[in-house]
């Protein structure tokens, strides 16, 4: 009996043994699960917080982007890119014949690009149109004056700078002598010829107008006048290939380089605008109104004049005084070139007209209140006159500069005075 009672007693606990490690086993898979549990619950977690700030990242994305979808079609533009020393791209004869030629000059080419536009871009016709015509002062002021378009070498100055105030967004850009420096302001300054001394500098240095704005988002498109010189080729070829070869139309002269044809962007031309032909020899001057002519005779004008006096029919002040307006009219017509002179060689001049009671106050107020004494000669004659005074008249030489944003007037001979 105590036998079957040890034996029942070790099954009994045998069992229990094997029920309490199946317990234990259970519940360390309830410890795992549970850790597991935690984790992917954490895990969870985190996916739900980036899942959140990604959508409000991508919504203040779409945001940001729309601004500045909306940032630059508001500032969006066309760009006309003009190298106006070249004889392509010299205007045309009509616009040196006045004062307001300059700004006739760019008030025509914005119409002449903006109907370019309507016709092959309409969805660009709307834009502002930016000019930018860079040209070598010294170079085109002669030709102009070579070829009688221009008076003199200042009068380049009138026609720049009102064809600059025509509107915001235009400028007419006189560089230095040189012939490349109009072509380095377009296409910037080659390798050989850079030099820097710090990073930044280094990074921005050779950079012209044309790269500056070619990749500009807000440069919709480019009219690029500068097709004369098979040198802006290597300039141009580097962006045939992509988007960037419908943002670009050459503005065709009457003399294409060659090259450019094969560049495959498309093209146009303004003959109203700029000259058709090359210029031809310079115009001769006529022995009557230019000073060192022929003295032995007498102009038609001086005739005439003549005439009038010896025929008694009115009186001397008044054949004066119209004598002297016909004067005027001869020296404001553009035809005229030099000054007139009489038929002894000496030249005529007319009766100034009388100061402006306000500048007459102020010449007045700064001579004799203010004991401001000016050097005539600084003023009237032209830069670098100082150069030839003999080395007794330099010494204590110190002329009244005017002041700053002073207007100036062209004389009669084209020499600059101040407008005190």
């Amino acid at each position: 009996m105590a036998a079957d009672l040890a034996e029942q007693f070790a099954a009994l606990m045998g069992q229990e043994q094997e029920r309490l490690e199946k317990m234990k086993a259970l519940s360390e898979e309830i410890a795992k699960q549970s850790s597991e549990h935690r984790v992917l619950a954490m895990d969870l977690e985190r996916e739900r917080r980036v899942a959140r700030i990604t959508q409000e990242e991508t919504v203040d994305a779409k945001r940001q982007l729309e601004e500045l979808k909306g940032l630059i079609n508001r500032n969006s533009f066309v760009l006309v890119l003009i190298d106006a020393d070249a004889d392509g791209y010299i205007f045309k004869d009509k616009y040196y014949a006045d004062v307001d030629g300059g700004r006739r000059a760019a008030l025509d080419l914005r119409t002449a690009v903006q109907e370019y536009l309507k016709k092959e871009q309409p969805e660009l016709a709307g834009l502002p149109i930016v000019v930018k015509a860079f040209a070598n002062y010294d170079g085109l002021s002669q030709l102009l004056v070579k070829m009688k378009l221009l008076k003199n070498l200042l009068w380049l100055n009138g026609f720049a700078k009102g064809f600059s105030q025509a509107f915001d967004t235009c400028d007419f850009v006189l560089v230095g002598a040189g012939k490349d420096r109009a072509d380095e302001k377009i296409k910037g300054k080659s390798q050989a010829t850079r030099s820097w001394s710090d990073d930044d500098v280094k990074a921005n240095w050779g950079k012209g107008v044309f790269k500056q704005f070619i990749t500009n988002p807000t440069c919709r498109h480019v009219v690029f006048g500068a097709c004369h010189d098979n040198g802006y080729v290597r300039l141009l070829e580097k962006y045939q290939q992509g988007a960037v070869t419908e943002k670009v139309t050459l503005l065709y002269p009457f003399d294409v380089g060659r090259e450019f044809d094969g560049l495959g962007f498309r093209s146009t031309r303004m003959e109203s605008l700029f000259r058709t032909k090359p210029f031809g020899k310079p115009p001769a001057p006529t022995q009557s109104t230019m000073a060192g002519g022929t003295r032995g005779a007498q102009s038609p004008v001086e005739a005439s004049w003549a005439a009038r006096l010896q025929s008694g029919t009115d009186s001397a002040s008044d054949e004066i005084d119209r004598m002297e307006e016909e004067l005027r009219r001869i020296v404001r017509r553009e035809e005229a070139d030099g000054i007139p002179v009489n038929k002894a060689g000496h030249r005529i001049d007319i009766s100034l007209p009388d100061p402006i009671s306000d500048d007459l106050e102020m010449w007045n107020r700064k001579t004799r209140n203010g004991k401001i004494r000016y050097c005539y000669r600084h003023h009237l004659l032209p830069e670098g006159w100082e150069n030839y005074l003999p080395l007794r008249m330099k010494r204590g030489r110190s002329p009244v500069v005017p002041e700053a944003g002073v207007e100036t007037a062209a004389a009669f001979t084209g020499i600059i005075a101040p407008v005190i």
